[in-house]
C-alpha cells in the first residue's frame, strides 16, 4: 500500500472501495498517516483511496489550527440541502487544477468514528463541500469529471 497521495493519472483512483467491517491497529495507524499526509500537503480532506486503501474512510480538518480532525469510517450522506452554492474546488490528487462545482449547502452524514462510535452530523458551507468532494472519491468521481460534464465530452 502506498502512503503517498496518488495522482490523477493513476487508475487506483477509479478502483472500487469497500465497507470497513472492523477497526484494528493497522487501520488506525493508516488513519494517522492520512492525517499527516493531509496536513503536510495543506489539504482539508483526504479519502483512503487517494493513498491506495480501498476502504470507505475519509478524514477532514478545516479548523484554523489544524487540530480538530474528523475521521469518518463508512460514511453515508443521508440528506442533502435543497439549496446549492457554486464554489471552486481543488484536489490533492490533481495539482494546480480548480473548478467551480455546484453542491448542496448542507449534508447530513452518518458514519463511524475512530472509536467505533456511530455518529450523525450536519455539515455546512466549506465542510459540506469537503465531505461531498471526499465522498465523490469513494464513488470514483474526480473533479475533472465535472469539467468533462460541463464541456459535454463525457
Amino acid at each position: 500500500m502506498l502512503l503517498n497521495i496518488i495522482s490523477l493519472n493513476n487508475i487506483i483512483l477509479r478502483k472500487k472501495v469497500k465497507k470497513l467491517f472492523f477497526l484494528n491497529k493497522k487501520i488506525l495507524f493508516i488513519i494517522k498517516k492520512m492525517l499527516q499526509i493531509m496536513y503536510f500537503n495543506n489539504g482539508i480532506g483526504l479519502s483512503s483511496i487517494q493513498i491506495n486503501l480501498k476502504k470507505k474512510i475519509i478524514i477532514m480538518d478545516n479548523s484554523i489550527k489544524k487540530n480538530k480532525p474528523i475521521i469518518m469510517i463508512n460514511p453515508k450522506i443521508i440528506n442533502y440541502s435543497k439549496y446549492y452554492t457554486l464554489s471552486a474546488e481543488g484536489c490533492l490528487s490533481i495539482k494546480d487544477f480548480f473548478i467551480s462545482i455546484p453542491r448542496p449547502d448542507k449534508v447530513v452524514l452518518k458514519y463511524i468514528n475512530e472509536f467505533n462510535e456511530k455518529k450523525k452530523k450536519i455539515f455546512s458551507c466549506i465542510n459540506s463541500r469537503c465531505v461531498q468532494h471526499e465522498m465523490d472519491h469513494l464513488k470514483n468521481i474526480l473533479i475533472v469529471d465535472y469539467f468533462y460534464k460541463i464541456i459535454n465530452l463525457k
